[in-house]
């Protein structure tokens, strides 16, 4: 057998080899500018469901090319050519492109779980936050004024930090009061469970309101974090519409009906009347 025909299977091999590296490289580099995109058009939701979905698309491709490219740069460096300095210098790329490439699809499911962490963490925060508004109407017989709520807490919370969110560094404060709450016996509340006691917010420190001050843009996958009268915290996803002429939705500042509808008004408990009174 000629040296030639040995050296021909190799060379399109190594080239092949190289070709497909380049396109996981290509794939990388469009999943990196579809992240950038939709991290510009939503600035206020890093941690997107949409941008992961669009990255996983265009990496899954790019792995697969990585993965074919290294099996046939194994098979060159295997063969009597890779001597040859044009086929071991295409294979080596392929390789090493393939292998870092690899190690990137390794590191995803780490880079996810960091980003579940803090989702974890500012679900932590608003039930801490609940719990401690909840703690002051306990002792003090009714919900704290609005105008200091923050100050007020920070003795139950311990530290100041827990008003932070990992999406929002910005604030020093991303969670704002029910306004409709302050004053409101605790013990006379007939839907705690339902009421919003506190919620995500861009208003900042001693932010308090209602649903008008939710953040812009939701912050956790398409929906908000919410903390009721009694304690409990959930996360709701929120309302949106779609405008005519716009490819993306416009956010309503006001949560979905699920996992339950919730409410912003206080609804009171009816007072029986004292024993031995007669009308």
């Amino acid at each position: 057998m000629s040296q030639d025909s040995t050296e021909r299977p190799a060379n399109r091999l190594a080239t092949a080899a190289f070709v497909l590296a380049a396109l996981a490289v290509l794939g990388c580099l469009a999943a990196g500018v579809i992240a950038l995109h939709a991290s510009h058009l939503h600035p206020s939701w890093r941690a997107s469901e949409l941008a992961s979905r669009w990255c996983s698309w265009a990496l899954v491709p790019a792995v697969l090319a990585a993965f074919v490219a290294s099996v046939l740069a194994l098979v060159v460096w295997s063969s009597p050519s890779f001597r040859q300095w044009r086929n071991g210098w295409m294979a080596t790329v392929a390789l090493l492109v393939s292998l870092l490439i690899g190690l990137g699809a390794m590191a995803a499911p780490t880079l996810r779980r960091s980003r579940g962490s803090r989702v974890v963490q500012c679900l932590s925060n608003v039930k801490n936050i609940a719990l401690a508004l909840n703690m002051y109407a306990v002792d003090y017989d009714s919900f704290p004024e609005s105008a200091s709520w923050c100050e007020t807490l920070t003795a139950y919370l311990g530290t100041p930090d827990i008003y932070r969110c990992n999406e929002a560094p910005e604030l020093r404060s991303a969670y704002a009061y029910n306004r409709a709450l302050a004053g409101i016996k605790f013990d006379r509340l007939a839907n705690a469970d339902r009421l919003v006691s506190v919620f995500e917010s861009d208003g900042g420190w001693n932010a308090h309101g209602g649903p008008d001050l939710l953040p812009q843009y939701p912050r956790h996958s398409k929906g908000d974090y919410y903390g009721f009268a009694d304690g409990s915290a959930k996360w709701y996803a929120r309302k949106s519409k779609l405008v005519p002429g716009q490819s993306e939705p416009q956010w309503l500042k006001a949560p979905k009906d699920t996992p339950g509808p919730i409410t912003w008004e206080p609804k009171l408990k009816t007072q029986q009347p004292a024993e031995g009174t007669h009308e």
